[in-house]
Parts: C-alpha cells; sequence; structure tokens
C-alpha cells in the first residue's frame, strides 16, 4: 500500500474523485505518482543552463568584451536525477532512513562527490572550532541538492545556496544554553532579530536540542572565533562566495530529529498534491 492510499485509509486525506479507499478497488501502481510542477535537475541553475554551458559574453559601455565572473560550480546529482526522482524516494524511503542515506552518510552534494575534498574541507572547519570532524555533517539543498525545506518548494542547490553546517556538540550546546539563559534582551541594545531570536530559543530549539547561531553567535563565548571560522570556509573552495550557517545540536538524535521532522512534512505534502485531496482538519473528524 503506498503512502497516500495509508494515508486515506486512516482518514487523513481525501480520496480523489472517483477513487474508493483503499481495499476496495486495486490501489494506484508507484508509477502514478503525481508529477511536480517544477521540473529540473540539480546539475542545472534557475535559468535552466547546465553547469558547463559557456558563459555568455558581455560588452563594457564601450562596446569592448568583458570577462564575465565565473558562477560557483554546480555538480551533477549523484543520488537523484530531478525533482521527481526525490519526490519518489521520500515517499517511499521512510524518513529515518532517508535521512541516514542522504544527509547523514554520503559526501554531500556541494562537494562533487569526491570524498577527500569533504573531509579536506570539515577537518579544516573542526580545526577551527576545536572540534572532531565527525561531528560535523552538512545539511540542507548543499546535502541532497534540492532544499528539504517545506516551505521552499524543493529549490534545487545553485550557485547563491549557502551552507548549513550541524554540529554535534553537548559540550558547545550546554555552554551556549547556559550563556542564553543568563542573557536578557531588555539589558543593553538587543536588536529585534537577536530579540526574536532569543525568544525563539526559549520556546523551542532549546528544547529540541538545538541552537541556532545565525543572529547570537556575538553573544557567545566563543562566538568570535567561531564568526572567523565561518568566514574562513567561505573563502575555501569548493565553498568560495558561499556564506556558511552552523547550528549546535545537543546530540545526533536531536539533529536526526530536526531532519525527520523537514521529511515527514514533505511526505505530507506530496501526499495530498493530487487533485481533489486535502488534509482533513481534527474537527472535520
Amino acid at each position: 500500500m503506498s503512502l497516500r492510499d495509508d494515508l486515506i485509509a486512516q482518514g487523513r486525506i481525501r480520496p480523489a474523485q472517483g477513487q474508493q479507499k483503499p481495499g476496495l478497488s486495486p490501489t494506484a501502481s508507484a508509477s502514478s505518482e503525481p508529477a511536480s510542477a517544477s521540473q529540473g535537475s540539480a546539475a542545472r541553475g534557475p535559468s535552466g543552463a547546465s553547469a558547463t554551458d559557456d558563459q555568455p559574453i558581455k560588452t563594457d559601455e564601450s562596446g569592448d568584451e568583458a570577462v564575465a565572473s565565473p558562477a560557483p560550480s554546480i555538480p551533477a546529482n549523484s543520488h537523484f536525477a530531478d525533482i521527481n526522482a526525490l519526490r519518489t524516494t521520500l515517499l517511499t524511503v521512510e524518513p529515518s532512513d532517508f535521512v541516514s542515506r542522504y544527509v547523514f552518510e554520503p559526501v554531500p552534494f556541494a562537494f562533487h562527490n569526491d570524498i577527500q575534498l569533504w573531509l579536506g574541507w570539515k577537518t579544516l572547519l573542526a580545526k577551527q572550532l576545536d572540534v572532531d570532524p565527525r561531528e560535523i555533517v552538512l545539511a540542507g539543498s548543499a546535502s541532497v541538492g534540492f532544499s528539504l525545506n517545506p516551505k521552499k518548494n524543493f529549490r534545487a542547490f545553485n550557485e547563491k545556496s549557502d551552507l548549513d553546517i550541524g554540529l554535534i556538540s553537548r559540550h558547545y550546546f550546554d555552554l551556549a544554553w547556559w550563556t542564553l539563559r543568563r542573557y536578557n534582551p531588555i539589558l543593553g541594545k538587543a536588536t529585534k532579530s537577536r530579540t526574536k531570536a532569543f525568544h525563539q530559543h526559549r520556546a523551542g530549539h532549546i528544547f529540541d536540542g538545538s541552537i541556532a547561531t545565525d543572529q547570537i553567535l556575538s553573544l557567545l563565548p566563543f562566538g568570535i572565533a567561531w564568526k572567523n571560522a565561518l568566514e574562513l570556509m567561505g573563502n575555501t573552495p569548493p565553498t568560495v562566495g558561499r556564506e556558511v550557517n552552523l547550528r549546535i545540536y545537543r546530540d545526533f538524535e536531536s539533529l536526526r530529529s530536526y531532519q525527520m521532522g523537514s521529511v515527514n512534512s514533505l511526505r505530507m505534502l506530496l501526499a495530498t498534491q493530487t487533485p481533489d485531496e486535502s488534509p482533513i482538519l481534527e474537527d472535520e473528524k
């Protein structure tokens, strides 16, 4: 039974018009998965040009030929040929297995399937952060080639994409938590974004075992050293010109839970995209 049929049988989504509940008629074959509205390969940028296409010739005001700055290299995707392949995998592989196979274990997409390039890069970062390289995981579109954020509609990794680093460290998590417990945004000159980040951590992030450092890194005892480290990695091949963000997780379970939350949301989204199907709200049951 497919994920969609299973959700219909549980009463969580409505069947499409003319479709009976599972068990009353043969289920649809795996080949009937809905086609994505946004097609494309990770090897292609937003304009549809492949990573190996020639750069257009530009001219300056005098009419002389000007050399265009090369865009960051976008590798071919060794995991998913296109968005439809990703959609099918999301619907057929359990979330925990998906996270292991395509986020935790393989060489990240942004590193061109080059294990030595990836190990060298994260070893350098680990040395700057004073952690073990095994504690560093790359997530997001830089990891699988497409964004797993349900709000970004499977956006392909492109020349403007940043890198989202997950660092598993109980030591740094506890130190950051200790600092935030003593921080009062009312005192001093806290910016609106920093105050918002502070309350988001108190309301949920810390409970879920994570510290999002983007707005609060300067508040942390190790903030200056880490800021310099992230800037260094943004100037280190193959991530030259890319912003590098970092989130601290207390343990691997916290990181896995966070990633599985996104995968589960995407599975539900995909399972309800057939016309005439929509999620059934609790008060409708």
